[in-house]
């Protein structure tokens, strides 16, 4: 024993340098993994900053179809893409994703022969690990909001909208103060299963109980018109006020102004403006020939006005900055371009 510590501590000892040999290999394996995961974190950062989707129809998200040769021309949505972009400058990622396609390549071959395997293959660039990532960074930019709120007043913004898969979500923003400034943050996003005051009270409720956030220090409250939202009797601020009765609810001001002017919109002469104006779009638009001379007008009237695409602003569409940008395609200053 005492002969094998001498060997040890003067690491001489051949099992010594054996397993210290594999402990700097594991060592380097881990480092390169994290090296993966962090350029994994930003390519998902950016996605999701940029507002792109990650993933897209499915039929050519395998990593088993990017080593297929002829198969470059594929689009491979954008968070595979974007490995690949990233790996061309990367020599850890591009390693580690040419591994990963050989492993899906022998996973794929082995279940189209109906061979089971044991376990899962851990490649880092499945929809599993991306979907485990952005709960990770939603629940560290969740925890940055609670640091900062505290146990101080905040007020609420909510509001939900029907999304394309039909599905009626919430956006739940909070409002207070930080290092003297007032700070805005969308908290959650929820699907409404229950649309009455009651059910987005328990929401309400809920959420900020699973967070560990004081709901008697919401002290303010703004939502739209809706009588399930501002309702004096059932709605979602009379429940607040009965619970919290010096919050104050505000009427949300975008909504009230939208109501303005869609009203204002309604009145004759700007009905009979703007439905000239598409008229004169759609008369432009559907023809090259007559675009060229819009184009050609365009530039004697003013040579440094930077022509902008004719737009058409439909007759329940609520993005006003369409129909000033249709007012101003047509009337610029003292310019008139028909």
């Amino acid at each position: 024993a005492v002969q094998n510590y001498i060997q040890a501590s003067s690491e001489q000892c051949i099992e010594f340098k054996v397993n210290r040999n594999l402990l700097n290999l594991k060592r380097i394996q881990v480092q390169e993994n994290i090296h993966v995961v962090e350029q994994i974190f930003d390519i998902i950062k950016f996605l999701g900053k940029q507002s792109l989707p990650f993933r897209g129809s499915g039929s050519s998200e395998g990593l088993y179809q990017l080593g297929r040769i002829g198969n470059h021309h594929l689009n491979n949505e954008n968070f595979l893409e974007l490995v690949q972009f990233t790996a061309k400058r990367d020599s850890i990622l591009q390693k580690h994703l040419t591994l990963a396609i050989k492993n899906s390549e022998k996973r794929k071959l082995s279940l189209k022969n109906k061979s089971k395997g044991r376990g899962s293959l851990v490649t880092l660039l499945s929809k599993t690990t991306i979907n485990k990532i952005i709960i990770a960074i939603l629940q560290s930019i969740r925890n940055k909001i609670k640091n900062e709120l505290c146990n101080q007043k905040f007020s609420l913004q909510v509001d939900s909208t029907q999304d394309v898969s039909v599905s009626d979500q919430a956006a739940i923003y909070i409002r207070y103060i930080y290092n003297g400034e007032i700070t805005e943050r969308l908290f959650a996003v929820l699907k409404i299963i229950d649309s009455s005051g009651k059910g987005y009270y328990e929401m309400l409720k809920n959420l900020f109980l699973k967070h560990n956030i004081n709901f008697k220090n919401v002290i303010g409250e703004s939502f739209d018109e809706a009588s399930n939202m501002r309702g004096a009797f059932s709605g979602l601020q009379s429940r607040i006020k009965h619970e919290n009765p010096k919050s104050i609810y505000i009427w949300c001001y975008s909504h009230i102004l939208n109501l303005c002017i869609s009203d204002a919109c309604k009145h004759i002469d700007a009905k009979n403006l703007f439905g000239f104006l598409n008229r004169l779009s759609t008369f432009f638009g559907d023809s090259y020939k007559r675009m060229n001379v819009w184009i050609e007008q365009n530039n004697t009237i003013n040579e440094r006005v930077s022509l902008k695409k004719l737009q058409k602003v439909g007759e329940n569409n609520t993005k006003w900055c369409l129909g000033k940008n249709l007012y101003f395609g047509f009337l610029k200053e003292n310019n008139v371009y028909f």
